[in-house]
Parts: C-alpha cells; structure tokens; sequence
C-alpha cells in the first residue's frame, strides 16, 4: 500500500508555504527570492515533514542525516537539515555545506499539489532529481538512485 498521501501533502505545504509564503505576514519573515516567508510557517513544514515521512520509510532512511538545499526552478530555495530521520531545521535560501541538492519545477510540484502526479512517480519520471555533494555522497546517492531504479523497474515501488 503507498502511503502517498501524507507526502503529496507534504511537498504541497512545503512548496505553497515555505518556497512560494503564500501566508506571509505582511512582511515580517524573510525574502526568498521575491517571496516572504515567516518562520512560524518553516516551523508548519518542519512538524508536518515530521509527523507524516514515518509513512514513507525508504524517504526517510534515504534522507535522515542530510544536509539538503532543496531548489523549485523559478522559485528559490530552501535548506533543510535532517538528523536521524527527523528534520531538525528548514530556512530560506541555501546552506553552503550541503551533502545533498534536490531539483524540481513548479510544474511538477504543481501536479503534486493537485493529485496529478504521485511524487515517486516524478522521481521515477526525473522531474525530481537528487545529486550528492562530494565525491562519497555522490557515490552513495547514486547507488540510491541505481537501486530505486531496479526496485521501480521490478514493480517494487
């Protein structure tokens, strides 16, 4: 059963409030790229990031120590540092030590608000991709990313 729901979800409020601050507070948080956004907001990604990526374990395992500067085309950037399986920090703009960058579009992230793509799906399909930063986390991501794809070409996920 895929728990895709919860990560739907989750890429939604993490593109529409922390990338795009569609709450922002008359001006209050901080500027990503044209875009405000407040830190209570960045708290609501990083609670609901928590409290739902226990359904989707290969995620979480996948991103649990990482040091990530996740990037929607057109839209900016933000940087989100994940201990043991849990987000510890999610901020605007980009970290300058990450072990991981994600790339998307608005587009895709579009689709994935909507219900018109499954997030594994755009991952299968490379509208979401991933690299390591580093010689080893690039090694190490893509073992990831070549195991993914067996177990995608297997039926597996």
């Amino acid at each position: 059963m895929k728990a895709v729901f919860p990560v739907r979800f989750m890429f939604a409020f993490l593109i529409s409030v922390a990338v795009l601050g569609l709450l922002a507070d008359g001006g209050q948080g901080q500027d990503v790229d044209g875009f405000q956004v407040t830190q209570v907001q960045l708290e609501l990604v990083r609670q609901l990031y928590n409290d739902n990526i226990g359904a989707v374990p290969q995620v979480r395992d996948l991103l649990a120590n990482e040091r990530i500067n996740f990037h929607v085309e057109g839209m900016g950037c933000v940087a989100i540092v994940n201990r043991d399986g849990v987000m510890q920090s999610i901020e605007p703009g980009e970290m300058p030590d990450p072990t991981m960058n994600m790339y998307t579009d608005m587009e895709t992230m579009e689709n994935i608000m909507l219900g018109e793509t499954e997030p594994l799906d755009a991952l299968k399909e490379g509208r979401i991709w991933y690299e390591g930063v580093g010689f080893f986390n690039w090694l190490r991501f893509a073992f990831a990313g070549l195991l993914f794809n067996i177990a995608a070409a297997l039926g597996l996920v």
